[in-house]
């Protein structure tokens, strides 16, 4: 219980998770972009044409690349993607641990739900809620998440 005050105490406002979700689709669209130019010297032309000629099949592509990007730098960040890295935020549970694989896949493969976008606007986004995880201003709450922990060591 006391971690989850720690963890109520320092989410990241929503000018920070929108700023952090803005550089994350920037960079996102910048490596789509950059396989697009490689893509002939990759000899992909075939994909390339799959994707061009079928809208839905270029929707369901982008929307699982999205997860990828997401799942993958969360994973292997430890809860941080590049626009996390850049706005010094982060994901934890509830209970301000680092998610689990399992978490984390869950967590981001909701991202694709229609209209978890627009959550967003609301204190917690569907992803978080339905995940059972918070952003978090991670520097503040790495110190007070490690004081209280550090604390409760002590008393065992």
């Amino acid at each position: 219980m006391k971690n989850q005050q720690i963890v109520a105490n320092h989410l990241a406002p929503r000018t920070l998770r929108f700023l952090s979700y803005a550089i994350d689709i920037i960079v996102f669209y910048i490596l789509i972009f950059s396989t697009g130019i490689l893509s002939p010297i990759l000899n992909a032309r075939g994909w390339i044409y799959l994707l061009g000629s079928n809208p839905l099949i270029d929707r369901l592509f982008a929307m699982v690349l999205f997860v990828i990007y997401f799942f993958l730098l969360e994973s292997l960040l430890k809860g941080k993607t590049i626009g996390k890295l850049i706005t010094g935020t982060r994901v934890v549970t509830e209970e301000g641990e680092k998610p689990s694989i399992i978490t984390s896949l869950k967590r981001n493969l909701i991202r694709i739900v229609p209209f978890d976008t627009l959550s967003f606007f609301g204190e917690i986004g569907w992803h978080d809620r339905w995940s059972k995880t918070r952003v978090v201003k991670a520097k503040n709450f790495d110190r007070e998440f490690y004081d209280q922990t550090s604390i409760d060591d002590l008393g065992k």
